[in-house]
């Protein structure tokens, strides 16, 4: 940060001259000082950053402040002798960094009336599917958040095969994740006991990370939504992601769940409004990524419809009746016909493509169809994403990038 005029941020100069590294502190302090990463005396002092004891704390950001200070000569001299791109690079890296500052420091306005009706919406479907939950496992005290309680009732109650056990002692384990993919053994019962929790775990994520105020340590790290004066000031960063793009964090404010399109009261993004006297915008680069791909693959009929889609933008025709990107590149993905495609089929396609053009293999793209999925609150699509493999990921690259 700024000390005494001078600014210099050590993670936007190291991302500028080696892109493909890691750009945390303690990965830098290893590389340029021959120290041990001191994040790691975190683990050793409680678990997280959040549980750790106060002399361990105090040792930890005393060496953040220490080492950051340390390294900045190494990356001058590194910036000296990149070129003049590579610190032209450096520069405007710079100038974005202070933006997204600034912009998480003015924050977002809050309508806490708003929060609050969103959140008992949120916090009913919970009580509701909880009820529903032990109804169906005949234990009145089930637990979802227990893996031994949903063991014994998947297992033991319904007779599913057993998919999974431990390492040492090869005990029955369950993880969440692969209840979708149980569901065509277990009876009608067993099927909306699984419907049943993939909304209660839903539910429950959206409401702890972007609803509940107040930070809370779940033994995995902060969740919850801070707000001070009315004000949420969501962490960005412009070093975090490998690509380049922007991220946010306290809450993610670039994905926010849309929610139900048929329960208003599910939208998280509606708790968000524009301070009086103000509005908010809303900027789009209208599938910019596929618009390049087509251009440079001489996908004619690619081109040809952005072509359509640009014609009829100026004509003002509504996006409803204009071609939809999305859905002409699930059908490509999934080798069928545009009519064929339904509204979760087109998300996971997106997000395999747009994940596909930013590097991430099939293991990390299927991650995100499954985040979004639950984000989005659908059983349905929930239950989609849970039952894909990342070989189903794989064959829809291919069948993308063979058309390429």
């Amino acid at each position: 940060g700024p000390i005494r005029g001078y600014s210099f941020d050590t993670l936007v100069a190291h991302q500028a001259l080696w892109g493909e590294e890691p750009h945390d502190l303690g990965y830098l302090g290893s590389r340029y000082l021959d120290i041990d990463r001191w994040k790691e005396e975190v683990k050793g002092g409680g678990g997280t950053m959040y549980r750790v004891p106060e002399p361990v704390f105090r040792i930890y950001n005393a060496t953040d402040a220490a080492g950051t200070l340390a390294i900045v000569p190494h990356l001058e001299a590194e910036l000296e002798t990149a070129g003049p791109s590579v610190k032209g690079l450096f520069e405007r890296k710079m100038a974005v960094s202070h933006l997204a500052r600034r912009i998480g420091a003015r924050g977002l306005f809050v309508d806490q009336d708003r929060l609050e009706e969103v959140r008992s919406n949120y916090m009913g479907r919970i009580e509701v599917c909880l009820k529903v939950l032990r109804r169906i496992s005949g234990n009145p005290s089930v637990d979802p958040n227990k893996t031994r309680d949903l063991r014994d009732v998947i297992y033991r109650r319904f007779k599913a095969p057993v998919t999974a056990r431990t390492p040492k002692l090869r005990e029955p384990t369950l993880k969440a994740d692969l209840l979708p993919r149980l569901r065509p053994y277990v009876p009608p019962d067993g099927k909306e006991f699984i419907d049943q929790y993939l909304i209660w775990k839903s539910s429950t994520k959206i409401e702890s990370t972007y609803l509940r105020s107040g930070w809370r340590d779940n033994g995995g790290g902060l969740h919850g939504i801070e707000i001070i004066n009315g004000v949420v000031h969501s962490l960005l960063s412009v070093t975090t992601a490998v690509t380049d793009r922007w991220s946010s964090s306290s809450p993610n404010i670039q994905n926010l769940p849309r929610g139900d399109p048929d329960d208003p009261e599910s939208d998280v993004r509606a708790i968000y409004v524009a301070r009086p006297r103000m509005k908010i915008y809303s900027f789009d680069f209208a599938a910019l990524e596929l618009r390049i791909d087509a251009f440079q693959a001489g996908d004619q009929a690619l081109i040809d419809m952005f072509a359509e889609d640009l014609r009829l933008r100026r004509l003002g025709v509504p996006k409803k009746q204009r071609p939809d990107t999305h859905t002409i590149t699930a059908a490509v993905c999934y080798g069928l016909l545009q009519e064929q495609i339904t509204n979760n089929m087109r998300q996971a396609a997106k997000n395999t493509i747009y994940g596909a053009e930013y590097g991430a293999m099939p293991k990390r793209i299927l991650a995100t169809i499954r985040a979004n999925a639950e984000d989005s609150g659908d059983p349905t699509m929930i239950r989609i994403a849970y039952t894909m493999t990342e070989r189903d990921v794989q064959d829809m690259l291919i069948n993308w990038f063979n058309r390429h």
